[in-house]
């Protein structure tokens, strides 16, 4: 987990070679850990195989523009924090930046200290909102060790056997490191993906409604018509974390307009490597 120690790690995402430099520059001055993307396609790239914190990105680009991005983060990056930073400020600009989730919208040319600004609301939403992942994740721990559960999920894997046979590979889950098994392959959940993770996997095999998950997994109630956009990011998220494991890709499926359920006949046929 970062800590409030740890330089921040930002990309700035930006067409311009100067503009693009230039906010890089001063965002490293002020400590910040920097990465660089000319295009919304290596934007993607960048945050597929590494964590960014914060992430400031130009909304008008050619090719793949900061819509595209933005519309993309809730598969491939949903807890990164987005400032926007674009010459053509509207209105019309400012609504999708906050439809989309963004914490601070900034016109060009912006100057050194509303960009510092900006970048690090930005992490310190991130920041805050790791701290509070980590402290419900603790907390959820000492009822489990108040209740007398262990962590190392007996009992699941006794169900995983009942499931797949004999000779097949058992899932072992680890709760308290938040690391899943299968066969020769492990993955680690963010405390968010192992809730859902451990919410469907109880259910053994039953359909969980898109307002329960909600419910168990973010710890709050929401209106039908939006659980299912709540919830979407969060199984896609875990779903291409478990595709990592053999199989993986398969495990939870999709029942349309209804909720998620763990496929147990599909774990119980993944092939081991």
């Amino acid at each position: 987990m970062e800590t409030s120690g740890s330089p921040p790690r930002v990309l700035v995402v930006d067409d311009d070679l100067y503009q693009r430099h230039s906010t890089a520059e001063i965002l490293r001055l002020s400590g910040f850990e920097v990465d660089e993307a000319p295009n919304g396609f290596e934007a993607v790239k960048a945050l597929q195989s590494k964590r960014y914190e914060a992430m400031l990105l130009d909304l008008k680009m050619p090719g793949m523009s900061g819509e595209e991005v933005l519309r993309r983060l809730p598969e491939i990056a949903p807890e990164v924090e987005v400032v926007l930073l674009t010459a053509h400020g509207s209105l019309d600009s400012a609504i999708l930046a906050l439809r989309q989730g963004a914490v601070d919208y900034l016109r060009k040319p912006a100057t050194a200290e509303q960009i510092v600004d900006a970048v690090s609301k930005a992490v310190s939403k991130y920041r805050e909102r790791r701290r509070k992942e980590e402290l419900l994740g603790a907390l959820e721990r000492s009822i489990r060790e108040l209740k007398g559960e262990h962590s190392s999920v007996e009992g699941l894997q006794a169900f995983a056997s009942r499931e797949e046979g004999a000779t097949a590979p058992k899932i072992q889950v680890d709760w308290d490191r938040r690391i899943v098994r299968f066969g020769d392959a492990e993955v680690y959940l963010t405390p968010a993906e192992s809730r859902l993770f451990r919410v469907l996997w109880e259910a053994q095999g039953k359909v969980v409604p898109h307002g329960k998950l909600v419910r168990l997994v973010q710890g709050y109630e929401a209106e039908a018509w939006e659980a299912p956009e709540i919830t979407r990011p969060l199984v896609s998220r875990l779903r291409a974390k478990l595709a990592k494991l053999p199989g993986g890709d398969k495990w939870i499926v999709n029942v349309r307009g209804t909720g998620y359920v763990l496929d147990t006949s599909a774990i119980g046929n993944a092939p081991s490597e």
